[in-house]
């Protein structure tokens, strides 16, 4: 078995029983969820599984952003140089292909999940994830109940098997 194989079928089987592994929120889907309980504090989540799909990338996807620590930028008050960090730190990690690579840009410092690599549809699926960013950003700016943030969880389906890029802001 490919490890793209094992790596898709162990993510199925977690999307299908996410309570048993991460969070338990109301509506999460499984893809959405970051993996740990203590991510629950503050979790806003975007299913762009319906853009992925008109982009031609099968299977789920999703952005996560999690607020959960010490240290962490609050969005409704930050500099456009956090943002612009965190969208260069995940289109750098996106061009790097290779499970160990990562990525730092400012406060922000992007990896790949275990048994993740790059997508074979980087260009697309950077388009689609940076739109949910700029989306949360804006809800973030008008104050709609949306605290710091202290990681964001990417994640996209493909063929060749799925892609998870967690990135978090460091002090």
């Amino acid at each position: 078995m490919s490890t793209s194989t094992f790596t898709t079928a162990v993510l199925g089987l977690l999307a299908a029983f996410p309570a048993s592994y991460g969070v338990t929120v109301p509506g999460l889907p499984g893809y959405c969820d970051p993996g740990s309980p203590a991510d629950a504090n503050n979790l806003q989540w975007y299913d762009v599984t319906s853009d992925c799909s008109n982009a031609g990338i099968p299977g789920y996807c999703c952005v996560t952003f999690v607020g959960n620590s010490q240290c962490e930028p609050d969005f409704s008050s930050e500099t456009t140089s956090t943002v612009s960090d965190l969208l260069n730190a995940i289109n750098q990690q996106l061009g790097k292909s290779g499970q160990f690579d990562s990525s730092k840009v400012g406060h922000w410092f992007a990896t790949y999940s275990l048994f993740a690599d790059k997508p074979e549809s980087a260009p697309a699926i950077e388009q689609i994830w940076d739109h949910a960013i700029d989306e949360f950003i804006a809800n973030a700016t008008q104050k709609t109940n949306l605290g710091p943030v202290s990681s964001v969880w990417l994640y996209a389906g493909g063929s060749q098997g799925p892609t998870r890029i967690e990135v978090d802001y460091n002090c």
